[in-house]
């Protein structure tokens, strides 16, 4: 899968050095991003609707009581399998998918309750995080490198606070819109909706990737046109209908390509009849 260059070039922009956390962990000293924060930027860089993952497997794998400074408690470990999938609408992007397995441990928790909760959720948040590293550094990629080479200590992600939700909500519309006239007529308010600071950049972004992204699909769109008015075959028809490209087209307009193909055919053995 390409990604468009703007896209591209926020995957693998250095990760800023202020949402990397620390913890020690069998000796060692651990670097790692939240959860939370990997989900946000994801949603700030593909926009709302066009990321998600799903739990492809989630196993208890370990659980066990034990006596900890004269208190029983609960140490429990589970497995999970992640798929995180990308969506980018535009020429030559198709959906892509990235999977990664995990564990996840709930230590020293009384109640066996707390501690399956506290496993089951650290497995899934871990494989979702380490899937996305296949995405670009900002994902957490760059924590990899032992010199830490591409962690940007001097500079800051305006994300350390969840995110405005009328950003979020405003960002949802921008994804909605099913086609440019849409997008513009929206695009057209957004500076009257209270928006300000980083909230308003964020916006601004996703509008200007969104109609990148969908201008490019309309000329897609119209030159698929053109390809089925010239088909002289039927075979030549049936190759349009398993294009890739259709999958890009938004439902009602794909349905109009292929009621057109349909008459196209019927046309062209009326013809040869």
């Amino acid at each position: 899968m390409t990604f468009p260059k703007e896209i591209h070039d926020q995957c693998m922009a250095d990760l800023p050095g202020d949402v990397v956390k620390r913890r020690k962990q069998a000796g060692q000293q651990l670097s790692y991003v939240e959860g939370w924060w990997v989900k946000d930027k994801a949603l700030r860089i593909f926009g709302a609707g066009s990321f998600g993952k799903s739990v492809d497997k989630l196993e208890c794998v370990a659980a066990h009581e034990e006596e900890k400074n004269g208190k029983m408690r609960w140490r429990v470990s589970y497995v999970a399998t992640v798929t995180v999938s990308v969506h980018c609408e535009g020429k030559s992007v198709q959906t892509s998918f990235f999977k990664s397995t995990d564990v996840g441990a709930g230590h020293g928790i009384g109640s066996l309750g707390d501690a399956h909760e506290s496993a089951s959720k650290e497995a899934v948040t871990d494989a979702m995080k380490r899937a996305m590293t296949d995405l670009g550094r900002v994902f957490g990629l760059a924590l990899y490198d032992k010199n830490k080479a591409h962690v940007d200590t001097t500079s800051t992600d305006a994300a350390q606070d969840p995110p405005d939700p009328a950003e979020i909500e405003v960002t949802a519309q921008i994804q909605r819109c099913a086609n440019l006239k849409a997008l513009e007529g929206y695009g057209k308010s957004i500076a009257t909706m209270g928006l300000t600071g980083q909230a308003l950049i964020n916006v601004r972004a996703a509008f200007k990737l969104r109609a990148t992204a969908m201008a490019a699909t309309e000329d897609e769109m119209k030159a698929f046109d053109v390809d089925v008015e010239d088909a002289q075959t039927v075979d030549e028809l049936i190759h349009l209908t398993s294009d890739p490209i259709l999958d890009n087209f938004p439902g009602s307009r794909r349905d109009q390509v292929l009621e057109a193909i349909e008459g196209k055919r019927l046309e062209l053995e009326g013809g040869n009849a």
